[in-house]
């Protein structure tokens, strides 16, 4: 039995309770009980904050290193040889009544910019 589990039933925790406690679901924390995952440095704070103990008490392996997500955003969803996308601007009054519009449509009188080609006015 792992340190957070016996702490966890030491302080009389059901499993659904202690995870809604710490904002995770059920799964991730039998997860981080089995050591098949490892929280994060702020998740573990929380969760050892909440036993009066020291994070390398409860994570004895230790927490999850902070990875950089944009980096691994960039290189894997979007390589470098993408052509950039065209940046659409959006009108922002309605040429036929005057209404603020978002999008590509009014929502005041239904006039579609794309389907005319036109933009409205600033």
């Amino acid at each position: 039995m792992t340190p957070l589990r016996s702490l966890r039933k030491g302080y009389g925790y059901a499993g659904q309770k202690f995870a809604a406690k710490v904002f995770i679901s059920p799964g991730y924390l039998c997860d981080l009980e089995h050591g098949l995952k490892k929280p994060s440095p702020k998740l573990a704070r929380a969760i050892a904050d909440i036993f009066g103990a020291k994070v390398e008490a409860v994570f004895p392996d230790g927490c999850a290193e902070k990875v950089c997500r944009q980096r691994k955003v960039d290189s894997y969803y979007m390589p470098e040889e993408d052509p950039p996308r065209p940046v659409v601007v959006l009108p922002s009054r309605c040429p036929k009544c005057g209404a603020q519009v978002v999008g590509e449509w009014c929502y005041a009188c239904g006039y579609d910019f794309e389907a005319r080609g036109e933009e409205a006015s600033a």
